[in-house]
């Protein structure tokens, strides 16, 4: 599954964005925000499963948060972020729908009142 999304990816990277419209590149532009919305959403997700299961335990990190940053190389204030927005999603259905949806970005997602 993620060498499929992979190749999708590649096969985008070699888009010529210069023979497109610009209504093309708009709807491009567009497609790329849901499609990232999406994919941070399915991140945050999967983070939160393997928080939850405390798997980062298996590479000796001490938590979630320091697994994204040794493995991942994720800055910390996002690591951080990340972790805590799939916390949060687990309180805020709709919010985690429309976020999986790619309708909200993840800082939308954070930001997001508590019920």
């Amino acid at each position: 599954m993620v060498s499929e999304l992979l190749s999708a990816l590649d096969e985008l990277a070699g888009i010529d964005l210069d023979e497109l419209s610009p209504d093309g590149l708009l709807d491009l532009v567009a497609g790329l925000v849901t499609a990232t919305n999406r994919m941070t959403a399915a991140v945050t997700r999967a983070v939160r499963a393997a928080d939850r299961r405390e798997a980062y335990d298996r590479d000796g990190a001490v938590s979630m948060k320091a697994w994204l940053r040794g493995s991942c190389r994720m800055d910390p204030a996002e690591a951080t972020a990340t972790v805590s927005t799939g916390r949060r999603l687990e309180q805020l259905p709709a919010t985690a729908a429309a976020f999986a949806d790619g309708a909200i970005s993840a800082a939308h997602a954070r930001s997001s009142p508590r019920p």
